[in-house]
């Protein structure tokens, strides 16, 4: 099993955390860990398609340069309010 801070990615792959495109329906993500993504110019999570609850565990991070913690595109999103958006380097939500 791996622990909260375990990464499912490592390199210098370019990705996005969590993503959902328009066709898709997933209804709900539920992950109880933060969400940390440190590429420059990408969403940490990038939701295009509709997405109707989404929750993590505390936070969702991205430190690339002109990185966004979220980015909406088109589709009415989920409640953000009891998240925690931090780009210290970019805008915390794009639209």
């Amino acid at each position: 099993m791996k622990s909260p801070r375990s990464r499912l990615l490592s390199g210098t792959l370019a990705a996005i955390g969590l993503s959902a495109k328009p066709g898709g329906h997933p209804g709900e993500f539920s992950i109880g860990a933060d969400i940390s993504t440190a590429v420059d110019a990408l969403a940490t999570v990038d939701l295009e398609g509709p997405v109707w609850t989404l929750s993590v565990g505390r936070k969702i991070v991205a430190t690339g340069a002109g990185a966004s913690a979220i980015r909406l595109a088109g589709t009415p999103g989920p409640g953000l309010v009891a998240l925690i958006m931090e780009a210290p380097n970019g805008r915390p939500l794009a639209a």
